[in-house]
């Protein structure tokens, strides 16, 4: 797991499901970084799950088209979970249509639309990283959750 993800808890709701929710002591910059990977959708499970991805690939060296390319559920009823979730997820896949021309099948076209919305969370959370490391690689002259241990 990230080392960033631990401004991410699972919470169950009172139904039983579990959705995830920011800590309180979440770093403003990555308050900043999860709204802004929501693309003006409210919170979701789906956007929440896609950062969480996202933070542990960039950690493991993942770059972002194998991200895109392994990162997406295989399963139809999740490429339809993930489209139900927001209709405004439509408009990724009307990206994906107008990037990628008429695809074979309409799970193709919502994959592909997973795959525009995964591309660009992957952007977002990795430019935030990118820049946490570099100040405190400035101040410091180390990375961003990574500090040495005091002897």
């Amino acid at each position: 797991m990230s080392d960033y993800a631990k401004y991410l808890q699972p919470k169950k709701r009172d139904d039983g499901t579990e959705s995830t929710t920011m800590t309180d002591d979440a770093p403003e910059w990555f308050r900043d970084m999860v709204h802004k990977a929501h693309f003006d959708l409210t919170p979701n499970d789906w956007s929440y799950r896609i950062i969480l991805d996202a933070l542990d690939a960039i950690e493991e060296g993942v770059e972002r088209d194998e991200f895109t390319d392994t990162g997406i559920p295989v399963y139809t009823s999740e490429h339809l979970k993930w489209l139900a979730s927001s209709l405004s997820r439509m408009a990724f896949c009307d990206e994906a249509l107008e990037e990628y021309g008429a695809p074979k099948d309409t799970d193709t076209l919502i994959w592909w639309g997973m795959s525009i919305e995964y591309g660009m969370v992957y952007d977002v959370v990795k430019a935030a990283i990118d820049e946490q490391d570099d100040a405190a690689r400035a101040e410091h002259g180390w990375l961003a959750g990574h500090e040495p241990e005091e002897d």
